[in-house]
């Protein structure tokens, strides 16, 4: 998102994150089905000047929080 800050964007996707994670989906068998999700958030310029520099860094945030109990984001 750009020009956003750091704080910004971990308020929106905290946002979505729970929104996501209060839904339930109804399968055709009426089976009910509830959706998990780790985030990881990096920036720029701060977590890097290049693409693959910051999708890296929110990547390794985002197993960070795997690796914690999942279900929740870590930001910049």
């Amino acid at each position: 998102m750009p020009d956003t800050s750091a704080a910004v964007a971990a308020f929106q996707a905290s946002s979505v994150l729970g929104t996501l994670m209060e839904t339930r989906f109804r399968m055709k068998n009426g089976i009910l089905l509830s959706v998990m999700a780790s985030l990881g958030i990096a920036t720029a310029p701060a977590d890097g000047a290049t693409v693959h520099a910051i999708i890296g860094a929110a990547d390794s945030r985002m197993y960070a929080v795997k690796s914690s109990g999942r279900g929740s984001l870590r930001g910049a």
